[in-house]
């Protein structure tokens, strides 16, 4: 379940089955990126995906995308924290931490 954060309210939140319809599917950050996804969630975003549905990942939901199979090959950028646990779990996603940042992290 999806809780947002105070004082940024989310609407409209719909139930897994409604990814098999969207024409945008996000992908949202993630508390523990290192703890597999639910299954069904991986297969629901890879039939968004086979039916060229628009994916958007935000910050860790690299790791949920990367996880469904659909950045095989692809440049994304997570949050810099997780960069090299992302390149580590999924070497055959092109990781560009720097894509989205002015300065060094650190």
């Amino acid at each position: 379940m999806f809780r947002p954060t105070p004082g940024h309210p989310l609407s409209g939140i719909a139930e897994l089955d409604a990814v098999d319809r969207a024409g945008t599917v996000i992908v949202p950050n993630r508390p523990d990126p290192e703890t597999e996804p639910d299954s069904a969630v991986l297969d629901a975003i890879g039939r968004a995906d086979a039916r060229g549905a628009r994916l958007v990942s935000f910050c860790t939901g690299t790791f949920t995308a990367a996880a469904a199979g659909v950045l095989d090959g692809r440049r994304v950028t997570t949050h810099w924290r997780w960069a090299d646990a992302f390149t580590a779990r999924h070497p055959q996603v092109h990781l560009d931490p720097m894509c989205c940042s002015s300065t060094t992290p650190g």
